[in-house]
């Protein structure tokens, strides 16, 4: 799962690997800002360029939300651990984050459900009723594959589990 949820990450971060910073200095195949690269390492900040160094400070950082959530008692899926990387270990942790966070949380869990068949789709809190989208037209793809349905843009704060029969 870690390996699916941090390429998730990466896809939706910086997909050409482009080595200009983000709008806030963003670097990397992650868009670590120059704090969440301080958390875990002395190597420079220019070395997220790098793409192993970058990999390496993601596994790293993955593992501190990891145990972040953990700690919390809230389990570490990829839409969690997607929502603490954008919106932050605490905002994740009381279910405060910003309404972009969750959505971004939603895209990374799919992605990482397609990347890693293992792992679920975004999987909302135990406490919040999850409707399951049936598709209306054309549930497969053309190679068979079910297609992911967004969400409506009208309803920002749903969660969603994509189910395919």
């Amino acid at each position: 799962m870690r390996w699916a949820t941090l390429e998730a990450i990466h896809q939706l971060e910086n997909p050409t690997d482009r080595t200009t910073p983000g709008r806030y200095g963003e670097l990397g195949a992650y868009q670590f800002r120059e704090m969440t690269w301080r958390m875990h390492t002395s190597a420079p900040f220019r070395r997220a360029l790098d793409r192993s160094a970058s990999d390496d400070v993601a596994v790293r950082h993955y593992e501190w939300i990891k145990q972040g959530l953990e700690q919390a008692g809230i389990k570490p899926t990829s839409y969690r651990i997607a929502l603490a990387w954008n919106g932050g270990l605490d905002a994740a942790v009381r279910d405060s984050a910003p309404r972009a966070a969750y959505a971004y949380a939603e895209r990374a869990a799919n992605l990482a459900s397609q990347l890693d068949r293992s792992a679920p789709a975004a999987v909302a809190p135990a406490s919040v009723p999850v409707p399951v989208i049936e598709p209306l037209a054309e549930p497969r793809g053309v190679t068979g594959e079910p297609k992911i349905i967004p969400p409506p843009r009208a309803f920002p704060n749903q969660r969603f589990v994509i189910g395919t029969n």
